[in-house]
């Protein structure tokens, strides 16, 4: 399987190539700079990577249609501690979070793919860790932070979009990650 995967240079993005090219599937890596020196060697062998905003429709349709991908996990996220919310750069982070989901689900589906995966995070849930011993699906979202009111927002835009636009699209919510 071909799989597109924005993102791909971050922690999330990194592993999961990795994990996908050991599973046999080919990855497009896609992410707005080119990797760090560092993780040269860890993106994986036969890997391609490719350079683009994932608020570029152009460019990253362009991409898709060069790709043709069997699946397109979107895993591009700016993920702003409480410091960086205060800094005034909420649109930039909304502008990515949200409208750069909406583009690469858009993107997907004009070139059509039809299987995708908007990565989301468990802190739609806000502190319900403190009221629920364990966290399940059915639980209402309550986010606290511009990155997790983000990110509710990003995973209902990206279901709906791609009910509107016929394609299989999956929102799993990750947990902590330590790296």
């Amino acid at each position: 399987m071909r799989v597109f995967l924005t993102g791909g240079t971050g922690f999330v993005g990194l592993a999961l190539a990795e994990h996908l090219q050991k599973a046999g599937h080919q990855v497009d890596i896609c992410a707005p700079q080119g990797p760090l020196p560092w993780m040269t060697a860890c993106l994986p062998p036969g890997s391609a990577y490719h350079s683009a905003d994932i608020r570029d429709g152009d460019r990253l349709a362009a991409l898709m249609r060069d790709t043709a991908p069997d699946l397109v996990i979107h895993a591009a996220a700016a993920t702003p501690d409480g410091q960086r919310e205060a800094a005034g750069n909420a649109a930039e982070i909304v502008d990515i979070n949200v409208g750069g989901t909406a583009t690469v689900i858009e993107c997907a589906a004009a070139c059509g793919v039809a299987r995708g995966m908007a990565l989301s995070s468990v802190a739609v849930y806000g502190r319900t860790l403190d009221q629920a011993d364990l966290l399940t699906e059915d639980l209402p979202p309550q986010p606290q932070t511009l990155y997790a009111i983000t990110k509710t927002a990003a995973e209902a835009l990206a279901l709906r979009l791609g009910q509107v636009h016929n394609i299989a699209v999956l929102a799993p919510r990750l947990g902590v990650l330590w790296g």
